[in-house]
């Protein structure tokens, strides 16, 4: 009996023991998109080790019934599958957030490098991936926009900067040769203009920006690659996106251009007039004084009537940006609308998209418009067999007429009290080009109106512009076995660029043309011309065709148990065939597009304005031909050792018919190798708050092309000149024999990490480019009729340091991200056998040209030693010999190198971005903050030659030295008459106008709203969102505070974007 009762009680303890390991709860939580914050709806919540699970409702939310010690797994198509404990569940509501599969760190993401598809943990090169999201939150009709501050090691440069490189990839590292990446569009180069492409239609761009990541693509790879792939048919059923921008600004500020007042110009023209300069204008003896124009001030002081000083206080009260901006300026909108539709039905895969831009500039009468139409099929017959087929067509049209705005083309310039519309916008006459006496007397009546009207002429000037690209590409992708498969792909791409300037037979061009050389007849009363009646238009029309073939074999296999082998061959061909020519017309009638080819080309006429004959002007006419022919055989491999090692190699031979005999035929070699360690698979560093540290390391060699130079003598023929009506052939270049590519090697050492469950993640990469064979100049002997030729002769060099960090700092109901980019590049000339200029001068007219000086940037900002003022007089004090001087001459003329000032690079050194963003449930925030350290700009100034030559006169000229002490508090000099062009030359270029152009700036903000698991109709979610851009919320380091992206040019009103994205 008590064994019995033992027995019991011991079966009860049992019972109750397992009830209570096994005691149930109820598991509440809300998943969501770890970018976007948007709930998800029918994700599947699985108790780990138990056939229990249930899909999430419409707002994410689930509820499941699980043991504490359970873990759920939860996974959905599209995201990462995750792993949770219960236990962190338990509570009230918690948020589970899913990561899309493009943001998987580990070795799912797929890097598209153009040539093969291969996933991140393959990979041992330096490569961004720019998705989708991040791209649309960029409100522009341009690609390049959208890429900025996206990546480390990607620059744009901004303002002065821009002229010579307006993008570049870790640097520059060419001399003559364009510097511009490659661009890829869909597994081949883009060979037209890239504001073609519609970036509403790119689903993501990767960057290869070192040798082992950008070897594959050879000959054009040195300054990195830019791959887009457009979107494709996705599975599932048929999906419609629609997604529209409106984008509204203001007429720009143009009192960020420093001009004088009306004021200041009255006075110093009447200080002119007194000392002489325009005596000439006053007795009229020659032709040209009687036509050659004058300010209106020195008219009135001429007449010297009673009322001249009245008339001369109104010009004072003028103010010429009233009417620039009345007249020429307007408020800029665009627009863009974009269609997508994408599926999959069977073994059928289908992707439409349209899209349509139209932009009416701050300009008036400046337009464009853009329709980009891409469909892309593809049919999979069998698992082995893969056929595809897409068109692409773009067409960009822009339109303008005369105006430049602020810098319109007035003659000798703008006068700040210059009267351009009266009360009513009507146009005034502006006499720029000739006196108002002239205009009004000259021909007696016989003679068309020679009247300029600046605002009339906006519309009589027609400038069009149509660039259209079409691309047709096939493919064919053949499984021949396990492992093994063959792409056959083949692309034809055209393009068209047509242009006409139009100029009205009532333009003042027209008219002026015409009125020149009119052979006046006053006893007939009868003036005849050789220009027929009409206007004039020029004609260009640029044709590309390329084709492009290329055959590879792509193997994949696993080695042993857990190691993995992928590699490609193949043999790609391309021919580039490009025509142009232009052509210039009298007599052009635009209602009838006539024109009248009947105009002497060959005999001589006097004119009215010279006292010698001229042929009348012929325009610029040219035919042209080129023909690109390019033969390449490639190989890649990559060999995943278990999961700690992978190691890759690359190699590739080109030829093409650009170069030397003998480069042609031997065709130029190019490779790479590379490794990456995994550290987080090693013992020593497995921890549970490291997912992924891994090193990587690749050291290779790409290519570039300089078209400065050929291997075939390069020689222009015209059809004759002012001087002679004979053909004549001009030799521009000599042949190079030896001519070869350029070639650059590159070193790269880098960290991947993801630490504490991908909450702070990121890259950090080290490198060093030497480009050697670099095409400079080189002295030649001078009998041969040339003192230097380019030749393959000059070596730089570029180190650098990319930085790339995302983290997730809060990741609950409130997300917040951050993203972070640095880069570090500078570049440094080598070798170079053309002797320099050791003449300071020929370093200081143009900052955006290359300085090839050994040991130094090829862009530097460099100065005359600037030594203040002089007391007595205000004379600008350089430095000769270590002393105080005002010879100017041996400042300006003498100075050598060695005796300049040298500030630093004229392109950024340190740059980078900051993006952050924010999402709580619907809502969502983000803003970019970009900076630029380590560069110097220069600003421009007042100087007398400019006051005496062109009536647009600078704001420094407020600042000038009048008076014994102000050289105490400014340093522009006293103006003087006559001017002296080498003080005017020294003060330009000496040290006081160089700056830091260091900034750091808000670049733009974007709020949106997005609706989700919309219940009724036929929209799935809808996204309303506002942007605004170009804010000049800067700070910038020089002390003027002149903002280096606008340095003395009209600046752009900020401006706002409304938005929508709607997804059927």
């Amino acid at each position: 009996m008590n064994r019995m009762k033992i027995i019991i009680s011991c079966c009860l303890l049992m019972a109750v023991g397992k009830y209570a390991r096994c005691q149930d709860i109820d598991i509440r939580a809300v998943v969501k998109d770890s970018v976007t914050n948007i709930p998800l709806a029918d994700v599947t919540i699985a108790v780990v080790g138990s056939r229990s699970s249930v899909k999430t409702e419409h707002t994410g939310r689930f509820l499941i019934v699980a043991n504490e010690r359970d873990s759920l797994r939860i996974n959905h198509i599209g995201y990462v599958e995750r792993t949770i404990a219960c236990s962190k569940l338990i509570g009230g509501d918690k948020f589970i957030l899913l990561t899309p599969s493009s943001f998987q760190i580990e070795g799912v993401e797929v890097l598209n490098t153009g040539y093969q598809k291969i996933s991140r943990d393959l990979s041992t090169g330096s490569v961004d991936v720019v998705d989708e999201e991040v791209l649309s939150r960029v409100v522009s009709p341009s690609l390049l926009d959208r890429l900025e501050n996206t990546s480390s090691g990607l620059l744009f440069n901004r303002g002065d900067a821009s002229e010579s490189d307006p993008f570049l990839i870790r640097g520059r590292s060419t001399i003559t040769a364009d510097a511009a990446p490659l661009i890829v569009l869909d597994d081949f180069p883009f060979e037209g203009s890239i504001d073609l492409i519609n970036p509403n239609d790119i689903a993501s761009v990767t960057i290869l920006k070192d040798a082992a990541a950008a070897s594959i693509w050879g000959a054009r790879a040195a300054n990195g690659v830019i791959v887009i792939t457009t979107k494709q048919g996705t599975k599932g059923k048929t999906a419609v996106t629609f997604n529209s921008t409106v984008t509204a600004s203001g007429k720009p500020d143009l009192e960020n251009v420093s001009l004088m007042n009306s004021s200041e110009m009255v006075e110093w023209e009447r200080f002119l007039y007194q000392s002489g300069r325009f005596d000439g204008a006053k007795n009229a003896l020659t032709i040209a004084d009687r036509w050659s124009p004058i300010p209106e001030v020195i008219e009135i002081l001429i007449a010297d009537q009673s009322d001249k000083e009245k008339r001369l206080e109104e010009l004072k009260q003028r103010n010429v940006l009233q009417d620039i901006e009345r007249a020429f300026y307007r408020q800029r909108l665009d627009q863009q609308y974009n269609l997508g539709i994408n599926g999959n039905s069977g073994g059928y895969n289908y992707a439409l998209n349209t899209g349509y831009d139209r932009s009416l500039s701050n300009l008036v009468a400046e337009s464009s418009e853009r329709i980009s139409i891409r469909m892309q099929n593809s049919y999979r017959f069998n698992k082995k067999a893969n056929i595809s087929l897409g068109v692409l067509f773009n067409e960009r049209a822009q339109e303008n007429g005369r105006n430049n705005g602020l810098l319109t083309d007035f003659g000798d310039g703008l006068s700040p009290y210059a009267k351009l519309i009266d009360e009513r916008g009507n146009g005034l006459p502006y006499y720029g080009f000739y006196r108002q006496g002239f205009v009004d007397t000259v021909g007696r009546g016989l003679l068309q109106d020679w009247d300029f009207i600046p605002v009339d002429e906006i519309n009589r000037h027609t400038d069009k512009m149509r660039d259209r690209d079409v691309i047709v590409n096939s493919g064919l992708n053949v499984g021949i076995m396990k492992g093994l498969t063959v792409d056959v792909k083949y692309q034809f791409q055209g393009n068209w660029v047509k242009t006409s300037l139009a100029r009205g037979e009532d333009s003042f061009e027209a008219r002026n043309i015409s009125n020149m050389f009119s052979q006046i007849d006053y006893g007939q009363q009868r003036a005849q011309s050789p220009i027929p009646t009409g206007g004039t238009i020029q004609f260009s029309d640029v044709q590309m065709h390329s084709h492009q073939g290329r055959a590879q074999l792509n193997f994949e296999t696993a080695v042993g148990k857990d190691s993995r082998l992928n590699a490609l061959l193949g043999y790609e061909i391309r021919s580039k065939v490009t025509k142009g020519h232009s052509s210039f017309h009298y007599g052009y009638n635009e209602r009838y597009s006539a024109i009248n080819a009947n105009v002497d080309m060959f005999n001589r006429y006097p004119t009215l304005l010279h006292n010698y004959e001229m042929l009348v002007p012929q325009g610029n006419n040219f035919i042209s031909k080129m023909t690109d022919n390019f033969i390449s055989y490639f190989a890649n491999a990559s060999y995943a050792l278990g999961k700690r090692f992978v190691f890759s190699g690359s190699a590739r031979k080109d030829e093409a018919n650009l170069f030397g005999v003998e480069t042609n035929m031997k065709g130029t070699p190019l490779w790479s190798l590379g490794a990456v360690w995994n550290l987080a698979e090693e013992p020593f560093l497995q921890r549970d708050w490291i997912s992924r540290v891994s090193l990587r390391a690749s050291y290779g060699a790409n290519g570039n092309i300089s078209r400065i130079a050929s291997a075939q003598t390069r020689a222009a023929i015209y059809a004759g000149g002012q001087t002679h009506s004979n053909m004549t052939a001009i030799i521009q270049r000599p042949p190079n024999r030896d001519l070869k590519w350029e070639k650059v090697k590159m070193m790269n050492l880098g960290l991947d990490f993801s630490l504490f469950d991908h909450r702070l993640s990121g890259s950090v990469d080290y490198y060093v480019k030497d480009a050697v064979d670099l095409l400079a100049e080189t002295p030649t002997d001078p009998t041969m009729g040339f003192s230097s030729i380019y030749t393959n002769t000059a070596n730089m060099q570029v180190k650098g340091l990319d930085l790339s960090i995302q983290s997730k700092n809060i990741a609950r109901e409130l997300l917040w991200e951050t993203n972070f980019f640095y880069s570090f590049s500078r570049n440094q000339l080598k070798r170079y056998l053309m002797e320099a200029s050791n003449i300071g001068r020929s370093y200081v007219i143009n900052l955006n040209t290359i300085s090839p000086i050994i040991g130094q940037p090829l862009y530097g900002a460099y100065s005359f030693h600037w030594a203040g003022l002089d007391a007595q007089d205000g004379a600008p004090l350089g430095i000769v010999d270590g002393m105080e001087s005002r010879d100017y001459t041996a400042i300006y003329n003498g100075t050598l190198l060695s005796d300049m000032n040298y500030h630093g690079p004229t392109q950024p050194v340190h740059y980078g971005a900051i993006r952050n963003t924010f999402s709580w449930r619907n809502i969502s925030l983000s803003f970019n903050v970009s900076y630029k350290f380590g560069y110097y700009f220069r600003t421009p100034t007042v100087y007398n030659a400019g006051l005496m030559y062109g009536w647009q006169g600078h704001g420094d000229y407020a600042l000038r030295w009048q008076k014994p002490g102000d050289e105490n508090h400014t340093y522009v000099p006293s103006m003087i008459y006559p001017a002296v062009a080498n003080r005017d030359n020294f003060y330009r270029y000496a040290s006081v106008h160089i700056h830091r152009a260091d900034n750091i700036r808000l670049e733009d903000i974007n709020v949106g709203y997005t609706f989700t698991n919309l219940q009724k109709g036929p929209l799935h979610s809808l996204k309303l969102f506002l942007y605004c851009r170009d804010l000049h919320i800067h700070w910038s380091k020089n002390d003027k505070g002149v903002d280096p992206f606008f340095n003395n040019v009209v600046k752009p009103a900020p401006s706002l974007s409304f938005g929508i994205v709607a997804n059927l």
